[in-house]
């Protein structure tokens, strides 16, 4: 029964090692997954990314208001030439914003949403279609461009729902960092709990295992005592009972002795000399 209930009690002890062993590797696991989450570099961030292409969407708009709006009064010292350069520069951002989305994590996180992806597409394809134009300034039909006008400001719109709903998603994806370290804190600190009590049930187990020793040995040594002590004990009996025997044994061997220098007949003699042995 004793060897049953210490081998239950060992096999339990290992259950638990394991389970703190387990809860440990799930914490470093989470840590090691936020550690790649927040390695992640800033461009690649969708909040970052839609809100820049937000602002360049309404600075191309305003570039175009800008062509239409030169002349002498309104914008005095300002030329089509120099407009139509900024507004070719402010082209060329907007492409380079809508590009950050059709490639990468951002890409993915896009198309995850269908309604930004179908914006940033629609964006994609005006942009394609009135390239030329773009490539034509000053030289362009101004009817062309009011249709480029016409249908970013409808896209506007749609590109400030892609910063909305981007926004959502940075606030969800920090919530789920967030969410991901305290469960990371909270499987650590359990696995911590755990060695620390596997620690003290090491301790406690070591000190009655010592106790256990040492009640042992003292047990030994009594039983050794004992036994020297019986030991001494049959010694001095035997010596005393050696010199109790041997003391009367001698005055019956010295009187054979002087029975058998006697004339003794030869019956009496061999008598003698059997007891004499």
């Amino acid at each position: 029964m004793r060897k049953l209930g210490a081998l239950r009690r060992t096999v339990l002890l290992v259950v638990v090692v394991l389970i703190f062993a387990i809860l440990m590797g799930v914490s470093l696991w989470r840590i090691q997954g936020l550690q790649r989450t927040l390695s992640q570099p800033i461009p690649e961030n969708i909040l970052w990314a839609a809100s820049q292409l937000e602002l360049e969407m309404k600075a191309t708009i305003l570039a175009l208001d800008a062509v239409f709006l030169v002349d002498e009064d309104r914008l005095a010292g300002e030329t089509v030439e120099s407009l139509s350069e900024d507004l070719q520069l402010q082209y060329d951002i907007l492409w380079s914003r809508v590009s950050l989305f059709q490639s990468g994590t951002l890409r993915e996180a896009v198309r995850d949403t269908p309604e930004a992806g179908a914006t940033v597409d629609a964006i994609a394809d005006l942009l394609v279609a009135f390239d030329p134009a773009i490539a034509q300034l000053p030289d362009v039909d101004e009817g062309r461009l009011t249709a480029l006008l016409n249908e970013l400001s409808v896209l506007a719109d749609s590109v400030r729902s892609l910063t909305v709903t981007a926004l959502h998603t940075d606030r969800k994806q920090r919530r789920s960092l967030r969410e991901d370290a305290e469960r990371a804190v909270y499987y650590g600190a359990l696995a911590g709990l755990g060695m620390m009590l596997f620690g003290a049930l090491l301790v406690v187990g070591l000190v009655r295992s010592e106790r256990k020793l040492r009640k042992s040995l003292e047990v030994a040594n009594e039983a050794r005592i004992e036994a020297e002590k019986a030991t001494a004990a049959k010694s001095a009996f035997l010596a005393m009972m050696s010199h109790e025997l041997r003391t009367p044994m001698n005055g019956v061997l010295g009187a054979l002795g002087l029975v058998s220098e006697s004339k003794l007949g030869e019956q009496q003699r061999s008598l003698v000399d059997v007891a004499r042995g």
